[in-house]
């Protein structure tokens, strides 16, 4: 089995600051919610290792959902309940990943 890790946030002063996973090409917000379930499903083994992942190096880890034109974003902190998410906009996306 193969597993996909879609970024490895790093900073020269930081080091690795977050592990982060991104599903795209929804339509709208209403498509992200419709497939949450789906996507849950699927990525199941790679949402475990990624949560894994971050305990062992002790750095947050996010998967992200997102809709086609970037209008979107439901970002999940895989650290904590994986059905709460918080919404954002690119701009606000953008600050959360300088952030980091």
């Amino acid at each position: 089995m193969a597993v996909d890790i879609d970024y490895v946030e790093y900073r020269n002063d930081k080091g690795i600051v977050a592990l982060i996973d991104v599903t795209g090409n929804m339509e709208d917000e209403r498509h992200i919610i419709n497939s949450k379930k789906y996507i849950w499903n699927r990525t199941f083994v790679q949402r475990k290792i990624l949560i894994h992942l971050s305990k062992t190096l002790g750095v947050p880890a996010y998967f992200v959902l997102h809709t086609k034109d970037l209008k979107t974003f439901h970002i999940h902190d895989l650290n904590k309940n994986t059905e709460e998410y918080t919404s954002m906009n690119l701009i606000e996306y953008e600050n959360f990943i300088k952030n980091l």
